[in-house]
């Protein structure tokens, strides 16, 4: 009786042994991805403790030594109808970015030293710097401004082509306002309430269709619609059918996970999703909040 339950027993870590090393063998492709993202619809979402145990929570660690990269560049875009000249508020907006910087790293906890900040618009940015930066970060975090002025710059200087690479393993990815507008499938959004002006980056450059084509972060077909109010129905009854997903519409001091799994809608506030009625979500929606349409909780 001994003799037979030995023999299981080896079986058994047999199994599991040939188990554990042939996952280690299998190519990373295969794995789980890791990567995650957070949508704000404005940067002050991130104040106090809340929005850290939420980070903490979708990096699955505590934050302490990480770095982060803070792209300010929607910021960026040149106001014609300014008194200031273009270098005044070129300098004007690098000096705000770098508090904001800081502001980061002290909400977070980070060390002063954990802050890179990127400017995807300057002159002298090429492929091998911002790959090192984004390489050499654990979170990105793309800050809100003019949505076609960042959309311009992130297709010029191919940041997604480097950024999805990352998001894939262990990279999160934090957009607020026109860096949650970019991550969706579509940035039409960003002309529904005229805030931003398409023609900052010059009346030549023509938005068409794939101009307009957002990042569709993890495939989730969804375009985002940022400082959402109940008075934007009318607005969106007309506006959102014209596309054929779901609108996630996003109001002030609210946080939104995005995995290749689900939707986190995380702060007191009142959000809608939008459905369309043409698609389908492929996303369960969890929510503390009040979603106005379309959804599940699990």
């Amino acid at each position: 009786m001994a003799s037979n339950n030995n023999i299981v027993i080896i079986f058994v870590i047999f199994f599991i042994s040939f188990g554990f090393i042939y996952s280690l063998s299998m190519p990373i492709a295969k794995r789980e991805s890791a990567g995650a993202a957070i949508f704000l619809s404005s940067f002050s979402t991130m104040n106090g403790q809340p929005f850290r145990s939420f980070v903490e929570e979708i990096l699955g660690t505590e934050l302490r030594d990480q770095k982060i990269c803070y792209i300010p560049t929607a910021s960026y875009c040149y106001n014609a109808n300014s008194p200031k000249s273009k270098g005044e508020q070129r300098r004007r907006a690098r000096y705000d970015a770098k508090q904001k910087g800081a502001l980061l790293v002290e909400g977070l906890h980070l060390r002063s030293s954990a802050l890179d900040i990127l400017e995807l618009d300057a002159p002298n940015l090429d492929k091998e710097k911002l790959s090192v930066t984004l390489s050499d970060s654990d979170i990105v975090y793309v800050d809100g401004g003019n949505t076609f002025y960042l959309q311009y710059h992130l297709q010029r200087s191919n940041f997604w082509e480097i950024a999805d690479t990352l998001l894939e393993n262990n990279r999160l990815y934090i957009g607020a306002s026109a860096g949650a507008i970019v991550a969706g499938r579509s940035i039409e959004t960003a002309y529904w309430k005229g805030w931003d002006d398409p023609k900052c980056v010059g009346d030549e450059i023509q938005w068409d269709q794939q101009r307009l084509k957002g990042r569709n972060m993890f495939a989730a077909d969804l375009s985002f619609f940022m400082h959402y109010t109940q008075d934007h129905n009318e607005l969106l009854s007309l506006k959102a059918p014209l596309l054929d997903h779901q609108v996630l519409c996003l109001a002030d001091n609210t946080a939104l996970s995005l995995t290749k799994k689900d939707v986190h809608a995380k702060f007191p506030s009142i959000s809608m999703l939008y459905n369309t009625g043409k698609k389908e979500t492929k996303l369960p929606i969890w929510n503390e909040m009040h979603f106005m349409n379309s959804f599940r909780k699990h």
